[in-house]
């Protein structure tokens, strides 16, 4: 469970952290900010995407580790 929060607030920091850095460039070049426009970046979903898979690659070689 203690693992789990701790995952969880990493997550959400993580967003926070995004979502602030794309406000800050959005004001910077003058160009309209919402959520749609932060989801749908291709840069988002692919940080996600390969953090999930790392997320669980790590998990697994962590039990092969303590398997053996």
């Amino acid at each position: 469970m203690k693992r789990a929060r701790r995952e969880i607030i990493r997550i959400l920091l993580i967003l926070i952290i995004q979502i602030l850095i794309s406000i800050l460039l959005s004001y910077l070049i003058d160009e309209k900010w919402n959520f749609k426009t932060l989801f749908g970046n291709y840069g988002f979903i692919i940080f996600w995407s390969s953090y999930i898979v790392v997320i669980i690659s790590i998990g697994i070689a962590k039990k092969l580790k303590n398997y053996k």
